[in-house]
């Protein structure tokens, strides 16, 4: 935390909590300025302090400090604009269309439309239950895919767990955690 910054909350909290100030001392301001981000701005010093005297009757803790940082910080995040997940246009064009079709469809009183199985989640399966049926992939549909998409998860973030498929004796597939091997 720069000095300008520091200097301004700490005074901002010394001038409001007048009775408890004795217990600011130089550990104290130490441990705050290792916690709080040398980025701080003066805006965010004020803003931070602001909140702190309106939330707190006694002078917050260390711990209360640094957490009302993080929930500014966070909502200071989420007011920003962020890139898409990176899903393409024409693959949610898809999803939509197949969206539309199935509320339709619903509304005119008919089933609901069996999912599609793309050759990508048959080979998913397949993976794991070489003589699976198509029809048992299209009933597992779901799990199937869930497994899929939490496994890329896994590895993309290097996870010490998988999801893995248990395909039970009545033909349902569960999904279960496994820890890998080092």
């Amino acid at each position: 935390m720069n000095l300008d910054s520091r200097q301004l909350l700490l005074g901002n909290l010394i001038s409001c909590f007048q009775r408890q100030a004795q217990q600011i001392d130089s550990r104290w301001t130490t441990i705050i300025d290792e916690l709080l981000p040398d980025t701080m701005t003066l805006d965010q010093a004020r803003n931070l302090s602001r909140r702190l005297i309106i939330r707190y009757r006694f002078l917050p803790s260390i711990a209360e400090i640094v957490e009302e940082w993080r929930a500014m910080a966070r909502e200071e995040y989420m007011k920003t604009s962020r890139p898409e997940t990176g899903v393409k246009d024409t693959e949610k064009s898809r999803i939509l269309h197949r969206l539309r079709k199935i509320r339709q469809e619903a509304a005119a009183g008919n089933r609901f439309p069996e999912p599609e199985v793309d050759p990508e989640v048959t080979m998913f399966a397949r993976l794991f239950y070489p003589e699976i049926s198509d029809t048992l992939i299209q009933r597992n549909w779901l799990e199937i895919t869930n497994c899929m998409q939490h496994r890329q998860q896994q590895e993309r973030e290097h996870s010490p767990y998988r999801t893995v498929m248990h395909l039970c004796q009545d033909g349902s597939i569960e999904l279960r955690m496994r820890r890998i091997s080092p």
